[in-house]
């Protein structure tokens, strides 16, 4: 069984070394990460969004003890 584990290890990490070296292509970077404007920009704007959430509910839950 150990020996089984061993070969299926062993084919996985080939397989996937070879695919992780197949799909490397450095000059393909700059076009992977970029970003839409409008994206980071709806991100920036959900961001800030959620952290009002946040802390109005910090406010809620303060005031929820206070009148307990």
């Amino acid at each position: 069984m150990i020996d089984t584990d061993h070969q299926v290890n062993f084919s996985r990490d080939a397989i996937q070394q070879r695919l992780v070296t197949s799909l490397y292509k450095p000059d393909l970077f700059a076009d992977l990460l970029f970003e839409d404007e409008a994206l980071v920009s709806e991100r920036t704007r959900v961001k800030t969004l959620l952290d009002a959430y946040k802390e109005a509910f910090k406010v809620l839950a303060e005031v929820s003890l206070r009148s307990s």
